[in-house]
């Protein structure tokens, strides 16, 4: 294996860094090689190798090590501004309490005003546009908590809920947004179990409310043929300069 990593690394160097003249990342190849190597001289049998792998993976995604649990969140309730905006801007306003876990910054006590308390994880998902693979994105998972809350003892997986969701825009009066309609259609799970959402929403009246999966199928019928009818026009256009060329 170390000789395999040992080749790897000498062949993704010369790619990635001396053909293109690149050498600032050259520390990062020889760190990340040194550190392989000194796994597997500690680590002779394939088990503890394994576990040793295992154990580096959850601290490189900053994940704990064992189960947080209830006195993981001592610290008490923080004002909102001074929580991460990335997790603030998605605490429930109606919450008075969210206390951030010492152990996992994603992770969250929140004690609404009536005393109830619940638990959430900002880093246990992320979304993908089915249309477009390289837009991944963060987006409210209010769904996702109630199919699968987060309980304790919890323990975050290394792998992420995946959920896919389609983007549109369906009425052409909204042109100055990128989309209007947004289809959230499945999930993978950690585990790698497909789940079917069927989520469906769509902006009206400035404010976006649920529509069932029909109406979803109309618009998104709608989309298509808009889509269809701008690439005429510019097949069209194309054309007509083409022919004025000649």
């Amino acid at each position: 294996m170390l000789l395999w990593a040992e080749r790897e690394v000498d062949l993704a160097f010369r790619n990635y860094c001396v053909s293109r003249g690149d050498r600032d990342y050259e520390s990062c190849y020889e760190s990340a090689l040194s550190a392989f190597r000194r796994c597997i001289e500690r680590n002779p049998n394939n088990l503890q190798f394994m576990m040793t792998s295992g154990i580096i993976d959850r601290l490189i995604h900053g994940l704990p090590l064992s189960p947080i649990t209830d006195d993981d969140f001592v610290s008490g309730s923080r004002p909102r501004e001074t929580v991460n905006p990335w997790y603030a801007d998605e605490l429930p306003d109606t919450s008075p309490d969210c206390i951030q876990c010492g152990r996992c910054e994603s992770v969250f006590k929140i004690v609404d005003k009536d005393g109830n308390v619940s638990y959430k994880d900002f880093n246990r998902a992320y979304f993908i546009n089915i249309d477009c693979p390289d837009d991944m994105y963060s987006s409210d998972t209010g769904f996702l908590d109630e199919m699968y809350p987060v309980t304790m003892p919890y323990y975050p997986s290394v792998n992420k809920f995946v959920i896919y969701e389609r983007k549109f825009l369906a009425d052409e009066s909204n042109i100055d947004c990128d989309y209007d309609t947004i289809g959230t259609l499945f999930m993978i799970t950690p585990d790698g179990e497909k789940v079917d959402l069927d989520i469906y929403r769509t902006v009206r009246d400035g404010n976006l409310i649920r529509i069932s999966k029909y109406e979803y199928g109309v618009l998104y019928e709608k989309y298509k043929n808009f889509k269809r009818k701008e690439a005429e026009a510019l097949e069209r256009l194309r054309s007509h300069k083409h022919k004025n060329q000649y």
